[in-house]
């Protein structure tokens, strides 16, 4: 760590790598993204997660069983809106926020999933901090080229057919970028989606035929629900109505699925990561802490009359991750050692 008096603009000197953009920045018009869908509540609102992201929530997921299973707390003080740790029902642990508590059990949404399942209460654990800087993985999406048959909502029927049609493709799509995400409200809580096409690509070749070529063969889920009689596809004209039609979609949601519509936190919340540009050389600098170059991307730790506290992010992201294992050699085991 290092004390510098610095400010945020200078010369401009070699550029250091940029950061890794969350899962929404990937989500440009136009564009094709393979993801894994995580939860179905209707074609209004799809949650996935791009593939390039998959290995991150998987690290996230193992992240919040290892600290239930050191640090974990059941939750005694139960209220609706506070954060927690949760058991789900693929039996894992996910962050959640508390819908409805009841004597037992609790209606938990799950942040990372978009989805909401009822939870024992003694499943239930104290958030972490640990887990607050970290955004979500999950992006929503709607299949902006379709609206329901026969009604303003949605049917039981189109909403099961799309659930059993996402199983049944393994839950992995292509998703078609065809407009910036669209912004409304529901129930007082500013809410977000990205109007897609939903496409599943499989490539079949005929092992029998030597001189078989590669066949494409393509599923699109809103098409599916057309040919079903359960959806009507927009006209030419609407169909470049996609905030207008999003909005529309608010208003005749169904009571039961107004809940699953919750803000989405994509920025990191508490920890600042910056590039900061050294203006001169005359700063008193810890010695074990010169820093390498002249920019550097580092978090903010303190602030008092002195000047400004930074670490850079690389050593403290290194010093973090030595620190742990130190303390997991050392105190990890449930055995007592003497030393």
């Amino acid at each position: 760590m290092f004390n510098a008096n610095i400010l945020p603009w200078g010369p401009f000197p070699p550029r250091l790598p940029q950061p890794r953009p969350r899962p929404l920045k990937v989500f440009t018009p136009g564009t094709e993204i393979k993801c894994k869908v995580v939860s179905v509540v209707s074609p209004n609102r799809i949650c996935v997660i791009p593939e390039e992201f998959i290995s991150e929530e998987i690290n996230l997921t193992t992240r919040i069983i290892e600290e239930v299973r050191r640090e974990g707390v059941v939750l005694k003080e139960l209220k609706v809106g506070i954060k927690c740790l949760a058991r789900n029902s693929s039996m894992s642990f996910c962050r959640g926020v508390l819908l409805e508590v009841g004597e037992d059990r609790c209606k938990v949404y799950y942040i990372d999933l978009g989805s909401i399942e009822l939870c024992h209460n003694q499943e239930i654990f104290k958030y972490s901090h640990i887990f607050e800087d970290i955004p979500c993985l999950m992006v929503p999406v709607h299949l902006a080229t379709i609206y329901p048959a026969g009604g303003p909502c949605w049917s039981a029927t189109a909403i099961d057919k799309l659930k059993d049609a996402v199983i049944e493709h393994y839950s992995m799509f292509n998703v078609q970028v065809l407009d910036r995400p669209v912004s409304g409200s529901v129930a007082g809580v500013s809410v977000s989606s990205v109007p897609v096409q939903l496409i599943h690509r499989d490539y079949k070749l005929d092992i029998f035929d030597s001189e078989a070529e590669l066949k494409e063969k393509t599923f699109n889920l809103a098409e599916s629900l057309v040919s079903d009689g359960l959806a009507i596809r927009y006209s030419s004209q609407d169909n470049n109505k996609s905030r207008d039609n999003f909005l529309l979609r608010l208003q005749n949601l169904r009571e039961k699925e107004k809940q699953y519509f919750q803000s989405v936190h994509y920025r990191m919340k508490s920890t600042t990561v910056s590039l900061y540009k050294v203006l001169e050389n005359n700063f008193t600098w810890k010695k074990a802490s010169l820093p390498l170059s002249s920019e550097f991307k580092c978090i903010l730790t303190g602030l008092n009359k002195d000047g400004l506290y930074l670490q850079s992010f690389e050593e403290q992201s290194h010093n973090m991750s030595s620190i742990n294992s130190g303390l997991n050699l050392r105190y990890g085991s449930s055995i007592p050692q003497k030393y």
